[in-house]
């Protein structure tokens, strides 16, 4: 009973900012659209989705790297746009239901970018070793 109890806190830890931030992104699109102000800025809204899911991405990846299996980093950086992306999918098909919003496959594109510009991040800025499940350099060389 109590191991259970520390994997889920383990796993709330790991995962729950993503899982925050995802809510805080579904309740971002759940706003009317008449209620965002008008920006004069060409693609001022594709800049927005790439700097929101930038962080859904960072966070994802930060997340998959705190996971037990250790896998390399490109295919968590896979793994966390692959997560991000069908996330910002999903809230496109969601905002067809809100009142002044569409769905647009450019936000879907700008969204996937700034999954994998967060999460790219994430992955050259992290000391090696600093999270348990990446693989041990020195055991993967092959010399």
């Amino acid at each position: 009973m109590r191991g259970d109890a520390f994997v889920n806190r383990r796993s709330l830890a790991r995962w729950g900012p993503a899982i925050a931030w995802a809510a805080v992104l579904f309740g971002l699109s759940s706003v009317p659209g008449r209620v965002y102000p008008r920006v004069s800025l060409t693609f001022a809204d594709k800049l927005v989705h790439i700097a929101v899911y930038a962080v859904f991405g960072w966070l994802c990846a930060r997340a998959l790297l705190w996971t037990k299996r250790a896998r390399p980093r490109w295919r968590t950086l896979v793994a966390a746009v692959a997560l991000a992306s069908s996330y910002g999918i999903s809230d496109e098909v969601h905002q067809w239901f809100v009142p002044g919003r569409s769905a647009d496959w450019r936000d879907v594109v700008a969204d996937a970018i700034g999954a994998a510009l967060g999460a790219a991040l994430l992955l050259l800025t992290a000391r090696p070793g600093r999270y348990p499940a990446e693989p041990d350099r020195e055991a993967n060389r092959l010399d």
